[in-house]
């Protein structure tokens, strides 16, 4: 995979820091009984326990971003590159325990942390497989090809065939940023996480990375396959916009423009032009 230097090649270089979540939080963890979590699972049915986290915000500082898209020659492979120089992702997670410990019983335990995560490099490169009908393309007005449900009928499929991720991880980091209002308990829980962490990374960092390649290729590829064939699907079953201008309103009206009529006053104008000149000779 990767991209190359050959005329296929776009390439965009830029600074970037935005939040990458909306307006409501992702709930990352919560009890079976809620619905939109990406993990269901409490930590014990009897007695009850339940840990649901939920990111409030997202912050993800790039620099030095660059991005490559190459469709080599003579195949339908299209090849994505992205890699970013020295970056920062901060997380802001809410915690929320309701349940018994220890035979003591705590109810809306919770607290809010902040996680920072220093990553020196970072590099992500997908190979996506695009079937196209080269003649039934071609056919295509070029002022369509903005549109894809215009060439949807030369699309024959569309595929994620690989992912390769590469990341450096410096630091992580984790604190309570309201701390003389948190309860002691959620405190040095989050102090013995972020040690943990830290002697994991230390330890046993350059062995994360092929455990991370595994899990893409053995389980995020399919998914992620399956989720663009998805959209795809979705975007190209639209309808093909009319032509600027030329809009009827699935031919309810007629349009601006009249081709026809337009040709035929070039025409016309067309004869008298040359036979002024030849009246004037």
């Amino acid at each position: 995979l990767g991209g190359s230097n050959s005329p296929h090649d776009q390439v965009s270089q830029v600074d970037t820091s935005q939040c990458a979540l909306g307006q409501e939080p992702v709930c990352l963890l919560g009890g079976k009984k809620e619905s939109n979590c990406a993990v269901r699972k409490s930590l014990r049915d009897d007695p009850p326990a339940v840990l649901q986290i939920e990111a409030q915000k997202i912050d993800i500082g790039l620099s030095s971003v660059n991005a490559s898209l190459h469709t080599p020659d003579g195949d339908n492979f299209v090849q994505l590159h992205g890699a970013t120089g020295r970056s920062n992702v901060f997380v802001q997670l809410s915690l929320n325990f309701s349940g018994s410990v220890g035979g003591a019983l705590a109810r809306s335990l919770g607290s809010t942390i902040d996680l920072n995560v220093s990553v020196d490099r970072a590099a992500l490169e997908a190979a996506v497989y695009v079937g196209v009908d080269a003649q039934s393309f071609r056919s295509v007005p070029t002022w369509n090809y903005v549109h894809p449900q215009c060439f949807a009928s030369s699309i024959t499929g569309v595929e994620l065939i690989d992912l390769v991720m590469g990341v450096d991880v410096t630091d992580i980091s984790l604190g309570v940023p309201e701390l003389a209002a948190s309860p002691p308990l959620i405190a040095g829980g989050v102090q013995i996480t972020q040690d943990i962490v830290r002697s994991l990374l230390a330890s046993y960092g350059d062995a994360a990375m092929p455990i991370l390649q595994g899990f893409l290729r053995s389980d995020v590829v399919s998914k992620a396959s399956s989720h663009i064939q998805n959209k795809a699907s979705e975007k190209l079953s639209k309808e093909c916009p009319e032509p600027m201008g030329r809009e009827t309103d699935h031919h309810t009206r007629k349009p601006m423009i009249d081709e026809g009529l337009g040709r035929r006053f070039i025409g016309t104008a067309t004869g008298i032009l040359f036979l002024t000149a030849a009246v004037a000779a």
